[in-house]
């Protein structure tokens, strides 16, 4: 079966701006993610600091490499249309975090969209009568001070916030795990207390956890791409961790397009010999028919699960 997801049209620079201000606030209180805003917010209050209302222009991005994560003006323009339209009525809601440098300015560790958005606001109103200027001049922060904090610090922050902001996405929820996990088993703590760590600081279920490292430690980067995009199943690829990097090859050489989630889930780990992998992979499956429909942008990734539960009885 092929789903067939209805695109939100791209905007170019004149347009996003005008969308915003004609879009109504019942479609944007419609749109936000209120979980993630829940739990960010939660972050933001575990920190126990006071808020100090800082200036936009002494607010610096954070280095590229500690900061893999999208940018919504560049590459989710609609979703920053609605970030653009409730900063613009209500302000900016959730404090930024910053860390203090030694010349005086702030490094953004969480928040570069919402800096981007409010520099916008003020560019597209500048010298607009009765304007509130300071409304989006001066915005809240979380500020670590200079000494508070180091770089490995820094970017763990980095990491969890934009975690808890964005939505979920496989391979960037993968990164994720693997870059924090990295992280703390350099600091000298054992797997089991790391991931204790990452389950209770990401809040995903430790099993979760393990299945990711498995994924991303023992699968081959083409078997992970595939899995991503949503050509196999986890369940799927998580056979593939019984086998060595030279066998995944073996497989995905010899058999490509036949590899589906169906053939993989019948791999077992007593499989040693090609031959007998060869069978599974050769089977003659039952017969399909594609059939295309249309289905509403917001409810595209719960019909998706619905298939991939179908597909996997």
């Amino acid at each position: 079966m092929t789903v067939t997801k209805k695109k939100t049209p791209s905007l170019n620079k004149k347009s996003f701006y005008s969308q915003y201000q004609t879009s109504s606030r019942e479609e944007l209180q419609e749109t936000e993610d209120m979980q993630k805003q829940k739990k960010y917010d939660e972050f933001v209050r575990s920190l126990g600091k006071k808020m100090r209302m800082l200036d936009i222009e002494l607010m610096d991005d954070a280095p590229l490499e500690w900061n893999r994560f999208p940018r919504l003006k560049r590459d989710n323009p609609s979703k920053y249309v609605e970030l653009l339209m409730s900063i613009d009525i209500n302000g900016t809601y959730s404090p930024l975090i910053v860390w203090t440098k030694t010349d005086g300015r702030y490094m953004i560790l969480a928040g570069h969209n919402r800096r981007d958005a409010n520099l916008d606001i003020l560019a597209a109103h500048e010298g607009e009568p009765g304007f509130d200027i300071e409304k989006h001049k001066k915005l809240p922060c979380m500020v670590y001070d200079v000494d508070e904090i180091d770089d490995v610090k820094a970017r763990e922050i980095i990491i969890d916030t934009n975690y808890l902001q964005r939505e979920d996405n496989a391979k960037q929820t993968a990164w994720i795990i693997k870059s924090r996990m990295d992280m703390l088993l350099k600091q000298k703590n054992s797997k089991g207390q790391s991931i204790e760590q990452l389950s209770k600081s990401l809040g995903i279920r430790k099993s979760a956890i393990y299945d990711t490292l498995s994924i991303v430690n023992k699968v081959i980067p083409a078997f992970q791409d595939m899995y991503y995009d949503e050509v196999i199943t986890k369940k799927a690829v998580l056979k593939l961790t019984y086998f060595n990097e030279l066998m995944q090859e073996w497989m995905l050489k010899e058999f490509g397009d036949k590899i589906t989630s169906k053939r993989l889930m019948k791999l077992k780990k007593s499989m040693t010999m090609k031959d007998s992998i060869r069978e599974i992979f050769e089977e003659e499956l039952k017969k399909t028919k594609t059939v295309t429909i249309d289905i509403p942008e917001d409810r595209y990734n719960e019909f998706q699960e619905l298939i991939k539960n179908f597909l996997e009885q």
